[in-house]
């Protein structure tokens, strides 16, 4: 593919991504939590949701980087 196509489709990502995140946070009730500890994402997501594998959202939702590092506070649904 060319440059151009690749750009083109980088640019569809990013913005579907920042759609996808605006809708997402538009609808959910967003609470913070404050650890202690740094802590990985896996951990917040089953204190918090009791389900691991939630930790997409958690990740996702606060710009982690690397699920295995995330910072003290974090904002996470408020189900």
């Amino acid at each position: 593919a060319s440059p151009a196509h690749y750009q083109a489709i980088n640019d569809v990502k990013q913005a579907l991504n920042a759609h996808l995140k605006a809708v997402a946070s538009s609808g959910v009730r967003l609470v913070s939590k404050s650890f202690q500890e740094s802590l990985p994402a896996v951990v917040v997501a089953y204190r918090q949701f009791a389900d691991a594998t939630r930790v997409t959202e958690v990740t996702q939702r606060n710009g982690i980087a690397h699920p295995g590092y995330a910072p003290n506070d974090v904002k996470v649904s408020g189900e």
